[in-house]
């Protein structure tokens, strides 16, 4: 029986998989049409953006873990009552 560390340690393997999967295709995107694409002058804030967005994604991970805990140890008072 496997425990509640190793399920999201698969969960974590399969997300970060489908992360890099998914940068590897935007990568891909770019490259067929990097040529025609003008590169900002202000890099920064391009980056500045990008980070803000994974910001974004971590705090809604963070809620996520949250709500699930907060989930499993309901269920667990539910079933020890």
């Amino acid at each position: 029986m496997s425990t509640i560390t190793d399920t999201f340690s698969s969960v974590e393997e399969k997300v970060l998989d489908a992360i890099k999967q998914g940068q590897q295709a935007a990568i891909d995107a770019i490259e067929s049409f990097a040529p025609n694409v003008k590169v900002p002058s202000d890099v920064a804030e391009v980056v500045d953006q990008s980070l803000g967005f994974a910001r974004k994604l971590v705090d809604a991970q963070r809620d996520f873990v949250a709500k699930l805990f907060s989930q499993l140890n309901e269920s667990e008072t539910t079933t020890n009552a």
